[in-house]
């Protein structure tokens, strides 16, 4: 198999990218040239091949473009030249094919630590004939796939350069390092911050603060050696017989010490099913890498969790289009149990649909359950260490005023069910012992409890039982005869009473009689406490669509992209106590974190708070509080006016 000039072209046109990236004054220093070599996408380059070449090519410590391209081609040949030397040496009866199987020891001399799976998937690409063994040419091209894909398979270099696609929405063919973090999360990474900042230091050489197509493909192969490197460490430590293999214990161990959060077992066990391991069976590294990668792609739900959460997608997906849009998704989480509020719930959304349709696939509604859970175990987190002293541990009274800052109902009776009976048997230790709870126990605990509101939210409906009381006196006050029954003249009395804009807007008169038909089953103009409830669910799924179109309107009135509104709308949510609403008073502390108001600031700042939520009236409005619409109005004409220099000041700075 030739080179052809089109791979030549492309191998050059990476190169001078990389120079330009590099260089100092038009030149660029030999010490700079193992990391232009790896970023150029040459696996583990040899410092020593580098030394030789470029000194035999030059007197000086730097070298300009012409020399550069010269270096870098000389560096292919001798790669190349080396790779035909493995070969033959491989190939010890010089038939001029080297088997399969013999491959993967012959990657290991050039520094590629080669996945099974992946090795699997390449030769079946190159190996035309399907003998199971690779002549030189086919040996070449297999080392040019593993290498321009970064060591992927195939499939995995697909799904990478479409999320990366996905993510360059204005299509400029580069991304903001700062998304880098975000597309890890959107594909189920456990990396925190520090590794993304250094893994995009890393990568973008000359400081722009943004990474091409082929920069991101090398941050997602150094994600990989980071893992890959903190699995052989935990293998070694964890392989207590030294076989290297692991049982499913230590596997789940080790998963955890990635920083997953694995909360039970049989998610890793189900994963490593779908891959086709036996649980019976010890696990090599390529299988405990296949494992954590599908464990990753199922979001690391259990089957009956996909199951549940696919139900939930298909009930709302009345249409059969495939697709929940921004409406129908939070529908769907409540069918699910979740009760965030609906901005929290928006800008969960916005995280997973990074290409702005508006709509979620099914894959993307998974992705968003896992990110309102992950959520729920950062609020769990820091509930234990806002009562941790730094031992990472607590007592169990400790445990118990934890659970009940996050809104857990934890009282003596109820930490039966709350704490496992491992930690029941540390409360019922005898003294001196002092019975303790860890985090990953607290956290676990938490997520038990969090399920189980979950289904008294389903079996009330979609509501709390808070909620399911306080519906039952607004039902009685309505329910004259005492007979269970809101006949249709109170019925009609209540709807003007709840939702007074629609009972008393003849254009909103057919939607309102459409809700009544959907509840009133037998026709008879009444409703019972059931069907109260239902009304209530619709009369909020009503209320909820006209928030997106109100959104929608003051998107278009402002003309803020996309980033910026998920921006803004994370701002707003910082500011906001759960009501969905910011009052004058919060809105101004907001404004006044990023600008010091005085007086007369702060007297133009009501003027123009209430201005603003006056006309916004016309769409739904309140006067006295905004909502998240109403503050994206508020923020252009902040930036329009310039007030107080806010221009300036919420300016990102430029490199």
């Amino acid at each position: 198999m030739v080179r052809n000039s089109v791979v030549v072209d492309e191998e050059e046109d990476v190169w001078i990218g990389m120079f330009k990236k590099m260089h100092d004054h038009n030149e660029i220093h030999v010490d700079d040239l193992y990391r232009a070599l790896e970023l150029s996408g040459f696996v583990s380059p040899s410092a020593e091949w580098v030394s030789d070449i470029f000194w035999s090519m030059s007197d000086y410590s730097m070298i300009e473009m012409d020399d550069y391209l010269a270096f870098m081609k000389a560096y292919k040949d001798k790669q190349d030249k080396e790779y035909e030397i493995a070969f033959r040496k491989c190939d010890e009866d010089g038939s001029g094919f080297v088997e399969a199987g013999e491959l993967a020891d012959l990657l290991r001399a050039f520094g590629i630590e080669p996945m099974s799976h992946v090795l699997d998937q390449v030769i079946a690409e190159v190996d035309e004939d399907g003998k199971g063994e690779l002549d030189l040419d086919e040996f070449k091209h297999l080392m040019r796939l593993i290498t321009s894909r970064e060591g992927f398979t195939r499939v995995e270099y697909e799904a990478f350069i479409d999320i990366y696609q996905r993510f360059d929405r204005d299509g400029s063919g580069s991304c903001n390092t700062k998304e880098l973090s975000a597309i890890l999360n959107w594909l189920g990474y456990s990396v925190n911050m520090a590794a993304v900042t250094e893994i995009a230091a890393e990568v973008d050489v000359d400081g722009s603060g943004e990474i091409d197509e082929r920069e991101f493909l090398m941050c997602m192969r150094k994600v990989r050696e980071r893992e890959l490197k903190a699995v052989m460490e935990q293998m070694k430590a964890s392989d207590e017989d030294g076989n290297g293999t692991l049982d499913m214990h230590e596997v789940l161990t080790i998963i955890k010490q990635l920083g997953y959060d694995v909360m039970f077992t049989a998610a890793i066990e189900e994963a490593a099913d779908a891959a086709g391991m036996d649980r019976g069976n010890e696990l090599g590294l390529s299988q405990l890498w296949r494992v954590l990668a599908l464990y990753r792609t199922r979001e690391g739900f259990t089957n009956n969790e996909v199951m549940e959460i696919d139900a939930a997608f298909n009930e709302q997906d009345q249409d059969n289009s495939g697709e929940l849009t921004s409406v129908e998704a939070p529908a769907a989480l409540r069918e699910l149990g979740y009760k965030a509020n609906f901005e929290v719930m928006q800008n969960v959304l916005a995280k997973v649909d990074v290409d702005d349709t508006g709509a979620l696939d099914e894959v993307e509604f998974r992705k968003m359950v896992r990110m309102l859970q992950e959520l729920d175990s950062q609020k769990f987190k820091e509930a234990f260490d806002a009562h941790d002293g730094g031992s990472k541990k607590i007592s169990i009274a400790a445990a118990v005023e934890a659970a009940q800052s996050i809104g857990y109902d934890v009282e003596q009776e109820g930490k039966k069910a709350f704490f496992s009976a491992f930690e029941l048997q540390l409360l019922q230790a005898p003294s001196p012992h002092t019975p303790v709870v860890k985090k990953e126990d607290f956290v676990r605990a938490c997520f038990r409890q969090a399920a189980s509101m979950r289904e008294v939210f389903k079996r009330n409906g979609g509501w709390t039982d808070a909620e399911v009381e306080e519906f039952k006196q607004v039902f009685a006050q309505y329910n004259i005869y005492g007979d269970g029954q809101i006949t249709n003249k109170e019925l009609m009395r209540l709807v003007e009473d709840m939702i007074p804009d629609m009972a008393r807007d003849k254009s909103q008169r057919p939607k309102l009689l459409d809700l009544m038909r959907q509840v009133d089953h037998d026709g008879s103009g009444s409703l019972d406490f059931f069907d109260f409830l239902k009304l209530m669910q619709l009369f909020r799924l009503h209320q909820e669509k006209e928030r997106v179109l109100k959104e929608q309107v003051a998107i278009k009135d402002t003309g803020f992209a996309a980033a910026e509104v998920a921006e803004f709308r994370e701002l707003f949510l910082i500011g906001d106590d759960g009501s969905g609403e910011l009052s004058f008073q919060e809105f101004k502390a907001m404004i006044n974190g990023i600008t010091p108001l005085g007086d007369a600031l702060t007297a133009e700042l009501e003027k123009i708070f209430y201005e603003v939520t006056d006309l916004a009236l016309g769409v739904n409005g309140s006067a006295d509080e905004a909502d998240f619409p109403e503050f994206l109005w508020l923020m252009k004409e902040l930036l329009t006016r310039n007030f107080a220099g806010i221009k300036e000041k919420t300016q990102k700075p430029t490199r």
